[in-house]
């Protein structure tokens, strides 16, 4: 980084998450190092149409990742007249509320509460062939 004009210290202080390096200084490193400042960055731009969306809420319920909630916020928020990510983010409330529930209030409230959500995804199924997607 010498010919950068930094320190290692500088160095050593990025690395360990105690500072933070100029937007300048960012610039003219991904030049040095031939490479963007997303690729130095280590950002990825998510694919943010409903289908891909819907598809990383259903991984992140699969594998109970936390990551669903604020997905699932993100994806109301473009998507709020879309039958499809209306579904796919009660699902998450769903699987996230039911951790909730059986932790606060035991067995026999996540039973009744398992109950009632069978009975909405049946009235759901029943009529989703009428539900057009807007």
């Amino acid at each position: 980084m010498e010919a950068l004009g930094v320190t290692v210290g500088a160095v050593y202080k990025w690395e360990a998450g105690l500072s933070q390096p100029e937007l300048n200084l960012v610039a003219e490193m991904a030049d040095f190092f031939d490479t963007s400042v997303d690729v130095l960055l280590g950002y990825r731009m998510k694919d943010n149409n409903l289908d891909s969306a819907v598809d990383r809420i259903s991984q992140y319920c699969r594998t109970m990742n936390p990551e669903a909630l604020t997905e699932a916020k993100k994806t109301l928020g473009r998507y709020p007249n879309s039958f499809k990510a209306v579904y796919a983010c009660a699902q998450v409330y769903l699987v996230f509320g039911v951790g909730i529930i059986l932790n606060a209030f035991g067995s026999t409230a996540l039973l009744a509460f398992c109950t009632l959500g069978f009975a909405v995804t049946a009235v759901i199924l029943l009529f989703s062939p009428q539900i057009k997607e807007l």
